[in-house]
């Protein structure tokens, strides 16, 4: 079930090995783990990613801040409020963004029941903003990420 495997074995996971079985999201994933854009992701390429998010704002959220930053148009900018109770349910909290997000987008279907691809998509580049320093919880951002008046119920 999980996408990304090197199934060819030669050391780099290839765009097509790793949309297998992803559906929506992994298009938006695969380019965020492939920053030189030459359609291969390479373990040092995982690895620098993989440190970027465990040092990114995001992976440290609780499960509560997480369902603040799907909330906020300014992070997330599609309404995902349908969708808060699945979060807290599966304790999504920011680490486990990376196995959902970028990972295996495919979970956020089979798991947190998000049935619309163009959400899924924006959830994973949203992930992928955060990831690359350029989203709503970056250092330079001057203003508080989520005011009371975004917050979701759910």
């Amino acid at each position: 079930e999980q996408g990304g495997k090197d199934v060819d074995h030669d050391g780099r996971v290839s765009k097509a090995e790793f949309s297998k079985e992803q559906g929506a999201g992994s298009a938006e994933a695969f380019s965020c783990l492939d920053p030189d854009d030459d359609g291969q992701i390479t373990r040092e390429e995982m690895f620098d990613l993989k440190t970027r998010f465990f040092r990114s704002r995001l992976s440290h959220l609780t499960v509560e801040e997480v369902r603040g930053w799907l909330s906020s148009d300014k992070c997330v900018p599609i309404d995902m409020s349908e969708h808060l109770a699945a979060f807290r349910s599966n304790e999504v909290n920011g680490l486990s963004l990376w196995k959902f997000g970028v990972k295996n987008p495919s979970l956020l279907r089979t798991r947190l029941g998000i049935t619309s691809e163009i959400k899924r998509a924006t959830l994973t580049q949203a992930i992928c903003r955060e990831i690359e320093g350029h989203g709503c919880l970056a250092p330079n951002q001057a203003k508080r990420w989520y005011s009371e008046d975004d917050k979701g119920g759910g």
